[in-house]
């Protein structure tokens, strides 16, 4: 099956789901008028719909709202059958639609997210300003449930709990027979949310956000009243939070796509020649190439699908190379775009082939941190008693040194045996190390220089490996 067939088919089974859905709406809301659910022996419709069908408690609650508002608005059925809105918008607008506004009012909702439709009702009914307040929790740790129902006002068990009907109360428990077919749930943490809950929106342009901070930012917070009590006399953690995100916006495009109030000069780079060195090594991307290629891509995502339609996404944006840097691309603006991770791997499968791509990522997830020690290469040792220099400029430290320990437990499998001159070669050489292989290297050891290609032995280690390595004659010549 081809991708065309693949996505044809798909499109036909979407309309097929949405016209079905409209009819279970028009079935739901009949049953609801006839009330056949009392003879079937249950106290409420939502209790049939559990137990009977087995639906979630969030869904029956919805596809029940749903039915009754399309049962006074009977335009929601045509609506659904086509795809104008979903269930959770109409459990979003059931309270606030009347038959003066339906018509208006769910013309605005259509084709719209659920995002997009609480920032409408937040202009339908606005709400006031929450105050700002700070109260101590419990000493106990916050489930999964707790977490994800953040707020009351917008929690899913509230929403599944009135679903059945605006302005009723809740359906009762199903009867006592019912517990014997619908077993309780389990307690135990739930899956976290991959994404915490957006900041829910009370009028045009005011949102509430709830979150739990810990003691260090507590304290952090209460500095910041005590400093700022000039400026914000009340220390409303709100104002205090909006110039903290300022502040912090600021330094994430900084760091993110270079974007400064003054820019620096570009400076001279010499990627050629760095590529003509070696073709596999790729530097960075220039800061003023990326804060040009964020200007003009509006810091989204800049894909453009087969139908002509941008991506737009702007979480986790990276700097793509439309000309793969492997197969000879440069670090020009006309060459490099915004993309968000799923199209930057879709292309990178696309340009190097999805076997590639996957045996790089196992390779990647399948590294073993090795000791630290293995990764130095000493090319020469005095192995008169050790006297490093002071770490100066001579030598750029990368990476961490062996430790004391490491150096004490390779002394002691070794001391049994010695059967070398000098012990330390065989040490030194199991944490990792090499030998020279340049003349220069070579000509250093005869001189009894210490020379690491990534940084020089720090003083502990050289002194534990001085203290339990006996002194032996020099040895001449490169290890």
């Amino acid at each position: 099956m081809d991708d065309d067939t693949l996505l044809g088919r798909f499109t036909r089974l979407v309309q097929d789901d949405r016209r079905n859905r409209a009819s279970m709406l028009r079935h739901l809301a009949e049953i609801d008028r006839r009330k056949l659910w009392a003879k079937q022996g249950h106290s409420s419709m939502f209790g049939w719909c559990v137990v009977r069908f087995n639906w979630s408690e969030s869904t029956a609650g919805k596809r029940i709202g749903a039915a009754r508002t399309a049962r006074r608005f009977p335009v929601l059925f045509d609506m659904v059958a086509r795809g104008d809105i979903h269930l959770s918008g109409i459990d979003r607008l059931k309270a606030h639609l009347t038959p003066e506004n339906h018509r208006d009012v769910l013309e605005q909702a259509k084709r719209k997210s659920t995002r997009q439709i609480e920032q409408l009702v937040a202009r339908l009914a606005p709400q006031p300003d929450v105050p700002s307040r700070i109260r101590k929790l419990p000493d106990r740790a916050p489930t999964g449930g707790e977490a994800a129902a953040g707020d009351g006002a917008g929690s899913e068990p509230q929403r599944a709990a009135d679903a059945p009907g605006a302005g009723e109360r809740p359906p009762p428990d199903p009867p006592q027979g019912a517990n014997d077919t619908v077993p309780p749930p389990e307690a135990g943490p739930s899956r976290p949310e991959r994404r915490s809950r957006d900041p829910l929106p009370l009028s045009p342009g005011r949102y509430k956000l709830q979150v739990t901070l810990d003691e260090s930012a507590h304290d952090q917070l209460r500095q910041l009243q005590d400093l700022l009590a000039h400026q914000i006399p009340d220390g409303d953690p709100a104002k205090i939070i909006q110039r903290a995100l300022g502040a912090l916006l600021t330094e994430t495009k900084k760091s993110k796509a270079a974007l400064r109030q003054r820019p620096r000069a570009p400076k001279p780079t010499s990627i050629t020649r760095s590529r003509a060195k070696n073709p596999s090594a790729r530097p960075g991307v220039p800061a003023h190439i990326q804060r040009e290629v964020w200007q003009r891509d509006e810091g989204r995502c800049a894909f453009v699908g087969d139908d002509g339609r941008r991506c737009g996404e702007t979480r986790r944006l990276e700097f793509a190379h439309l000309q793969p840097w492997a197969k000879g691309g440069d670090h020009s603006a006309s060459n490099i775009s915004l993309r968000c991770r799923a199209h930057n791997a879709y292309e990178a499968e696309r340009d190097y082939g999805a076997h590639f791509i996957e045996r790089k990522r196992q390779q990647r997830s399948s590294l073993v941190v090795r000791e630290p020690g293995a990764r130095y290469r000493l090319r020469a040792i005095d192995p008169s008693p050790l006297k490093l220099r002071e770490p100066g400029a001579r030598y750029r430290r990368r990476a961490i040194d062996p430790s004391p320990r490491m150096l004490r437990e390779s002394v002691a499998r070794h001391q049994p045996y010695a059967p070398e001159p000098n012990p330390r070669r065989t040490i030194l050489s199991e944490l990792g190390h090499r030998a020279p292989r340049s003349p220069s290297t070579a000509r250093a050891a005869s001189r009894g220089t210490l020379h690491a290609s990534r940084g020089p032995l720090s003083r502990s280690p050289a002194l534990a490996l001085a203290q339990h390595c006996p002194r032996s004659p020099p040895v001449p010549g490169p290890l």
